[in-house]
């Protein structure tokens, strides 16, 4: 494929998405939330692309909120509603203990949940079953951080 078709018609869009996931993040500043129905490219790491994702939008605006909204952005959460792992940020922010990760993934029909905090896998089914049923308190109490 020419590179020129491929610019135009994949890395541009591309982008653009992760450009909205950072305009996304700014604006939930402002506004107490925002949505991006673009990006989300949870496989692509600082490293590399991963699955169809070329560009870490979730990692870049991490980043970006770090360092230019510091003195308003202490922790993050990001939850990830995709049909299966989100490999790619969760790489990046592993052992980053001010970044909270609730990634929920569905992989042979069985609902799994992935809480990694300060580096931490936890998997254990009655922690998963308490942890679903709190999790609505969980995040509004993240929020109020």
């Amino acid at each position: 494929m020419p590179a020129e078709i491929l610019r135009y018609r994949l890395l541009n869009p591309m982008l653009k998405a992760v450009e909205g996931t950072i305009s996304c993040v700014c604006m939930a500043l402002d506004h107490g939330w925002s949505i991006n129905l673009s990006g989300g490219y949870h496989h692509a790491s600082k490293n590399s692309g991963g699955g169809f994702c070329i560009y870490p939008d979730i990692t870049f605006a991490v980043h970006h909120l770090r360092k230019w909204h510091f003195d308003r952005v202490k922790k993050v959460l990001i939850i990830d509603l995709d049909a299966h792992q989100g490999n790619g940020y969760e790489r990046d922010f592993l052992n980053d203990v001010d970044v909270f990760i609730l990634d929920c993934f569905n992989p042979l029909e069985i609902i799994n949940l992935v809480i990694f905090t300060q580096g931490t896998t936890m998997l254990d089914r009655q922690l998963k079953r308490k942890f679903l049923s709190a999790t609505d308190t969980l995040i509004r109490s993240i929020i109020l951080l």
